[in-house]
């Protein structure tokens, strides 16, 4: 449960499956914590082939099972939209692969946004 697998994930079907983005989330929608995580956690990954956009979610503990995963699906879905929206050039938050340490930077909050300038 963490930023790495969310884009692990993303990058996994996206590589497998041959489709054009990929989608990773990861997370702890209770009844109880997970590997130190409180409930309400997730964390979401978009990767298009190139670059990742993470998303970090701290729901709280308060939440529904129920209640956390609609909304981390509803969160990915969006990301999605973005993307396919606005174009991928405009959307902040994006990093490559070949720097996912900066993943392990980033600090978890209500709702983060993984930022990188973008280079190439």
């Amino acid at each position: 449960i963490s930023k790495y697998t969310a884009a692990a994930l993303a990058k996994g079907i996206k590589d497998k499956s041959g489709a054009t983005l990929g989608v990773g989330i990861t997370g702890v929608a209770g009844p109880a914590s997970s590997e130190g995580k409180p409930v309400g956690t997730v964390y979401i990954s978009l990767y298009d082939g190139t670059r990742f956009w993470i998303r970090g979610l701290s729901l709280g503990q308060d939440k529904t099972r129920d209640f956390i995963r609609q909304y981390a699906v509803n969160t990915a879905l969006d990301l999605v939209r973005r993307y396919v929206s606005f174009f991928p050039e405009i959307m902040d938050g994006a990093c490559d692969f070949s720097d996912l340490s900066v993943i392990y930077n980033q600090p978890s909050s209500k709702i983060s946004y993984l930022k990188q300038s973008k280079s190439k």
